[in-house]
């Protein structure tokens, strides 16, 4: 028979050996387990710079113009299919801070911060071993940007824009038809400025092409001059021959704001309405001159509405109050301006105030209005903005890059 010690001591022998089987487990499972976590890590970390290698075979090279301005469109309106047009084989060389990268990769990687969309970095990949010391591209970048909400943009030279906004069928004359932007030749500007008291010069540029310069030489004398011919003289009445009621009471009242010559107010119709004024055309000409040339004698002959449940706050009263004011005035009132550009243009045309076309501005000027428009359209406040941005993104998706070299 076993003694009860040597029963003990057999006990204990098997418990030992069977820890000891168990702590080798243990260890040989810690080292599959370690090996497999930096398999993974190698793993993810080639994903994160996967290429393209039919791309880069053919070549890899700097961004052409077209890959410029679809890195610039995608960017700007935040359309990652975009980045698509963009080939592996474009790449950026980077800097002393940032390792090169792929153009396409920065592409998506700015879509996805500017719009906090994290899957969108699974586009992004890493060009070539992994940089310690430097900034790089790459998934993990793009995954903390994101995080971090650190937007991105990338522009293109004004050299390479105009052709492609050409070839998607915009024009600098019809651009304020997409209702994001509004015309780039302001004539309602033009207009505005023609009774101003230091007048308005209309020169010409190097290439012929009508331009508006700043306030100068083109005399009250010789607008006058050219109002009378349409609608005749202060006495007179109105319409003129060959123009509107309506275009004659805006002539009459860029002559009275002109001249500062309250007579021409008279000859606007009293029953005559001004879009966006509750008291007539004529009240509103009246009551700018008086204020102009603080005549409050002009103020009683502002007629108070019938009506009127406050009279405290018609023309008239606003008047006398304006100019017994001791606050100095920093502004100064111009001529009504009709609502309608075109109802402007008219108007100019009549008074023979030669204006430019917005196709015949310099190209900086029509580049700063094109990088406006495609700005804005990232951001859509109205549909009518949004369905602009929708045209944008198909016309660009739509050129060809053969097209373009």
């Amino acid at each position: 028979m076993f003694s009860e010690e040597f029963a003990i001591g057999a006990y204990t022998a098997r418990g030992y050996n069977h820890a000891v089987d168990l702590n080798a487990k243990s260890r040989a499972g810690g080292r599959w387990r370690l090996w497999a976590a930096v398999l993974a890590v190698w793993a993810l970390t080639e994903l994160a710079g996967a290429r393209s290698w039919v791309d880069e075979l053919a070549g890899m090279h700097a961004p052409d113009d077209y890959e410029q301005f679809m890195e610039f469109a995608a960017e700007e309106t935040n359309a990652p299919q975009l980045c698509a047009k963009i080939p592996w084989s474009a790449y950026s060389r980077g800097g002393w801070d940032s390792a090169a990268a792929y153009a396409r990769s920065e592409c998506y990687e700015a879509v996805a911060r500017n719009t906090g969309s994290s899957w969108l970095c699974l586009y992004v990949k890493r060009l070539g071993s992994p940089a310690i010391l430097r900034q790089q591209t790459s998934m993990f970048s793009c995954l903390e940007g994101v995080q971090r909400r650190h937007g991105m943009g990338a522009g293109v030279g004004p050299p390479t824009r105009l052709h492609f906004f050409e070839a998607m069928g915009y024009s600098p004359d019809t651009i304020q038809e997409e209702g994001v932007i509004g015309p780039l030749v302001r004539v309602k500007d033009i207009y505005r400025g023609l009774s101003d008291r230091y007048g308005l010069q209309i020169g010409r540029n190097a290439s012929g092409n009508a331009t508006v310069v700043v306030p100068g030489t083109l005399s009250k004398d010789v607008l006058m001059a050219r109002i009378e011919h349409v609608i005749g003289a202060r006495d007179g009445t109105l319409p003129g021959a060959g123009v509107t009621r309506e275009d004659a009471a805006y002539l009459a009242d860029l002559a009275a704001m002109t001249r500062l010559d309250a007579r021409w107010c008279e000859r606007i119709p009293a029953e005559l309405p001004l879009e966006g004024e509750p008291e007539g055309f004529r009240s509103v000409c009246l009551y700018q001159v008086a204020v102009e040339t603080k005549d409050e004698a002009l103020c009683d002959r502002i007629p108070v509405p019938a009506g009127m449940r406050v009279p405290q706050a018609s023309r008239q009263a606003t008047c006398r109050f304006e100019i017994e004011s001791k606050t100095p005035r920093t502004t100064h009132y111009a001529a009504a301006v009709p609502q309608s550009e075109d109802d402007v243009a008219r108007l100019l045309k009549v008074l023979k105030v030669d204006f430019p076309s917005a196709s015949s501005l310099p190209d900086d000027q029509i580049e700063a209005a094109y990088q406006q428009f495609v700005s804005d359209l990232g951001h859509p406040l109205t549909p009518q903005q949004a369905a602009a941005r929708q045209r944008f993104i198909a016309r660009a998706e739509s050129l060809k890059d053969d097209k373009f070299k």
